[in-house]
């Protein structure tokens, strides 16, 4: 089996806080907390390989942290270390009415010279990979065309990229013609320039998409499951009814499953299915899904074509 290669440039440690019926402005008190090396391209690598599936973590990052925590995952790691210190996200989640509210650093600041030596990393580490991930964030110094970059060189490598960012870097990385785009239904709206754009208009510009050389493309709605699009039909997921504590890492999971069902062949149908259920499973915890969960439930998934 191939190699699923994951790119994260701009890497964090995520800090959950769970508070019962927070108070905006007044005295909150922690009753659980937890914290993890994490970032969207990590997250996906960390459940690829607890299901065994091979992969390379790529990046940038400051600091041991990100070293030290795939070592201790035992997962292979490339990373150009810049000056500075690794981003603490923080996610606060009432469990009252189980909103989560989101807190980002920025990050460190990386110079042209540390853009190209990760660019180089990447054209390095394509030979045996099936799948690149590219998703997430960049820190301050990376200009927007960044992911176009390198999906143009996975394309001349004949592997297939996975683009799941958002804003300009998402707008500049379509031109490359990635192989699978999965904005959620903010930032598509975003391409759209509405942001109270109906659903038929989304399905639409994802369409558009595909019809410029992208092959697959998905639209993330959160409970309300995800529409799948490619050249033939169009797929609605449905998302099952579940008990939702944080949403936080419910995207990076459905683009794992959506690599682990490329790499392993599955139609869209089942990749839609698989990247729901895992999408799912992470909102009734705090941290990531299990992947192994998730190819033992997804096929009770309910899913069903829309349109061509």
């Amino acid at each position: 089996m191939k190699k699923i290669l994951t790119v994260t440039l701009n890497p964090c440690i995520d800090k959950t806080i769970t508070i019962d019926d927070f108070t905006y402005g007044g005295l909150n008190r922690a009753v659980n907390h937890i914290s993890i090396v994490g970032g969207k391209g990590i997250n996906c690598a960390t459940i690829l390989s607890g299901m065994g599936q091979q992969v390379i973590s790529l990046g940038m990052t400051a600091g041991t942290q990100v070293q030290q925590y795939h070592k201790d995952m035992s997962i292979p790691y490339g990373g150009v270390v810049c000056k500075g210190d690794v981003r603490t996200n923080y996610k606060i989640v009432n469990s009252s009415d189980k909103i989560t509210t989101e807190i980002n650093e920025p990050g460190f600041i990386v110079s042209g010279d540390e853009v190209e030596k990760l660019i180089a990393l990447f054209s390095a580490s394509l030979d045996d990979v099936g799948v690149a991930i590219l998703s997430g964030s960049a820190p301050i110094g990376v200009k927007d065309d960044i992911y176009y970059r390198l999906t143009d060189i996975a394309s001349k490598h004949n592997v297939p990229v996975i683009l799941d960012t958002d804003g300009p870097r998402l707008k500049e990385g379509i031109k490359a013609k990635p192989y699978f785009i999965k904005p959620n239904t903010f930032e598509i709206c975003q391409l759209l320039n509405d942001n109270d754009a109906a659903i038929e208009k989304q399905i639409a510009e994802l369409k558009k998409h595909i019809l410029t050389g992208v092959k697959l493309a998905a639209i993330s709605m959160g409970e309300c499951g995800a529409i799948f699009v490619d050249n033939k039909q169009t797929i609605r997921v449905y998302a099952p009814e579940t008990k939702c504590i944080s949403t936080t890492g419910a995207g990076d999971s459905m683009v794992a499953m959506i690599a682990y069902g490329i790499v392993n062949n599955l139609d869209l149908i089942n990749i839609g299915r698989l990247a729901v259920c895992a999408g799912s499973l992470t909102c009734e915890r705090v941290g990531l899904c299990d992947g192994k969960e998730a190819l033992d439930n997804y096929t009770s998934i309910k899913a069903e074509i829309i349109g061509g």
